[in-house]
């Protein structure tokens, strides 16, 4: 049987990967504030 977090870690995979493609201007905008926000996280 597949665990429950091993289903839902795959759902979360395969809905960002849609949204990337979808949004792939986005994309290029997003990571660099996801990098700064963990910089400031630590």
């Amino acid at each position: 049987m597949i665990s429950s977090r091993y289903r839902f870690y795959i759902t979360a995979v395969e809905l960002f990967n849609t949204q990337a493609k979808r949004n792939k201007l986005r994309k290029k905008r997003a990571f660099p504030i996801w990098g700064k926000s963990r910089l400031n996280d630590t």
